[in-house]
């Protein structure tokens, strides 16, 4: 159990169990990279777009899956937490559907949970759930993270399990406005998914499948009911470690502490707590604590406080810098470790919303030594030096005005002081509109904070500023498939670095286009060709099949090579066409509705493939009578 080189890869988590389908997903990250969460439909699909040898069908099947999959997922994030694209793609158009943007109830609190709820069925009926507990938010980050796993049946039984009452209790705060609010409200299509998650939780039989684990316990945080004050976590009193802590004084009763982050009041808890401590986190974040660590933590013989070999990269694993949260207690024979999202911080424990899973089972397996071994995380840390010199003032301030600037930008977005309008301005196109609400000029200790925003599908260059009832950025002159509800919006304090930026999800009001012909546009964006149509037809009507895939791919193919000996090039389509109308007529409506929604593309421009449909509609009508 955390051998570094006992490593697994997140697509390879959500594969379904034998003879189950996936049907949909709840997903709690604090921060969130769109294309990361593209990324997710994929894996459910166990698709690998580069397997198909060319750029173009990479980019269909992508956006097929995406397509797909979107809808079937709920992905709550903390609001003022999506990282900006460093690129903008067409399929981040059906994740608007995906992202539920929440914030805590109380202040200068985050939503801070890795949490993943993958729910998937038979043909019998019959429901299986799996939950992924990581430290790991959704994002490309490359640091070296923790992942835990249960899964199990839904069981036939009128009670509830008790043991599952405080996953049940975390799910459904999910979007209350007196728990977890959702900025802008809580969409019905998320709404009906967590409620039957949360009642379908009541009766799962969970398994760790790892004989190690002999039991295990939920411990959601900063939620209602779920509330404990930092003097209480090691003092026997009712918190994650209470059943721990009641005997902590015992002989060999120890705890192991891995954070990143830490703050000066756990750090004093610790200090003060009577039971010996180990701790693990990253150069930075000791040497701001340095003078708080105590000196019987450094003893003459040893150390028990190591820092995180930050740019260290076993060969196989490009990982680098410590993300993982662990918290590891010795209890005589046995040790609890309790994994996920919660660190080292007087935040993590009394105003954010967290989520940690307490694993239990034999010390000798799951114990401090086990894990600090050179089979555990030895070769990962080294002890830690306190630092020589007094910290650099300048950087200090630097450090403390940029997080002021950061919890600025928080406030816009979860106070929901944006607002945003769309307006029509000619034929087939739009403009977008982003207002900032607020009293007084902005601010961070009595310097000047310059905002601005854009729709995440253009440059900055294509935006203007206007002031006519106040400050707003606007974007003139959009096309059908620039229109989103994702925003870029950025403050700095000019004449210096400080400078933060976010995305955002923001429905502007207005008269918007109708989703079928933002989608058809975006679309058609990539239907340019025979081919490319011929192959999106072959991604839609195959399916989850992929021996009907093989084989459509293979006719296509043949019918290319025909074409390179003098037949139509247009064969190939035709084929997948007929074949479609005989076999999947049902499929054949969304490709219609598309195509013919599309006149505009190069597609409909081409007279041979206008005789072409027009001899398929015709012979569809035929076959198919309305």
């Amino acid at each position: 159990m955390l051998h570094p080189d006992d490593r697994c890869l997140l697509s390879e988590q959500v594969l379904p169990p034998h003879g189950y389908a996936f049907t949909d997903a709840l997903i709690c990250t604090y921060s969130l990279d769109l294309t990361a969460l593209g990324g997710v439909p994929l894996a459910l699909l166990q698709s690998d777009p580069l397997a198909l040898g060319d750029a173009a069908g990479a980019r269909l099947e992508a956006l097929r899956a995406v397509r797909e999959m979107a809808t079937r997922l709920s992905v709550f994030c903390q609001a003022g937490a999506i990282h900006v694209p460093s690129e903008w793609r067409d399929a981040f158009l059906w994740l608007e559907a995906s992202v539920v943007q929440v914030r805590p109830a109380a202040t200068r609190a985050v939503f801070h949970p890795k949490l993943w709820l993958l729910r998937f069925a038979n043909q019998a009926g019959a429901v299986h759930y799996r939950l992924l507990v990581l430290s790991r938010n959704l994002t490309y980050d490359r640091s070296w993270d923790v992942i835990a796993r249960l899964e199990g049946p839904v069981i036939d039984r009128q009670n509830a399990i008790r043991a599952k009452t405080p996953l049940v209790q975390f799910v459904e705060a999910l979007g209350e406005e007196a728990a977890v609010p959702a900025v802008g409200g809580l969409a019905e299509a998320h709404r009906g998914r967590r409620d039957r998650f949360a009642r379908e939780l009541r009766t799962v039989r969970f398994d760790a499948q790892d004989e190690q684990v002999k039991d295990w316990a939920f411990w959601p945080l900063g939620i209602p009911g779920h509330q404990y004050p930092l003097a209480q976590l090691f003092d026997g009193r009712r918190s994650p470690f209470q059943a721990w802590s009641e005997g902590a004084q015992r002989a060999g009763r120890r705890m192991l502490v891995v954070s990143p982050f830490l703050s000066g009041g756990i750090v004093d808890m610790l200090s003060a707590s009577g039971f010996p401590v180990s701790l693990i986190s990253r150069d930075d974040a000791l040497d701001e604590q340095h003078e708080r660590l105590p000196d019987d933590w450094f003893p003459e013989e040893g150390t028990s406080v190591h820092s995180f070999r930050q740019e260290l990269s076993l060969e196989g694993a490009p990982l680098s810098g410590l993300h993982a949260k662990l918290w590891v207690a010795d209890d005589g024979w046995d040790a609890h470790l309790w994994v996920g999202s919660a660190n080292a911080t007087e935040a993590a424990f009394t105003r954010n919303v967290e989520f940690l899973l307490q694993l239990s089972g034999a010390r000798s397996k799951m114990g401090i030594d086990a894990l600090l071994g050179d089979n555990g995380l030895a070769p990962l840390t080294t002890p830690y030096l306190r630092p020589s010199h007094a910290p650099d003032e300048a950087l200090l301030t630097l450090k403390r005005q940029q997080e002021a600037l950061d919890w600025l930008l928080n406030a816009l977005v979860t106070e929901e002081r944006l607002s945003a309008r769309i307006v029509p301005t000619g034929e087939s196109v739009w403009a977008l509109t982003l207002a900032v609400e607020t009293a007084s000029p902005l601010q961070v200790e009595c310097l000047p904070v310059r905002w601005m925003a854009r729709p995440s599908s253009v440059p900055w260059s294509r935006v203007g500023s206007i002031d006519e009832v106040g400050p707003a950025c606007r974007c003139a002159d959009l096309a059908l498939h620039e229109l989103t509800e994702f925003w870029t919006l950025a403050l700095e304090v000019p004449g210096t670095e400080l400078r933060a930026e976010t995305t955002v999800r923001l429905r502007a009001q207005g008269d918007w286009p109708t989703f079928t012909a933002r989608e058809s546009a975006t679309l058609s964006r990539h239907l340019r060709d025979a081919d490319s149509l011929a192959l999106y037809l072959e991604f839609m009507l195959a399916g989850d099949d992929e021996a009907l895939r093989q084989r459509l791919r293979r006719q296509r193919q043949q019918g290319q090579g025909d074409g390179r000996r003098g037949a139509t090039p247009l064969r190939p389509l035709f084929e997948t066409l007929l074949q479609a109308l005989a076999e999947r007529p049902e499929a054949l409506a969304e490709v219609v509705e598309l195509v013919e929604s599309s006149r505009e593309s190069g597609l409909m421009q081409d007279s041979a493939f206008r005789a072409l449909w027009a001899t398929f509609r015709e012979a569809q009508a035929r076959l198919l009578p309305a």
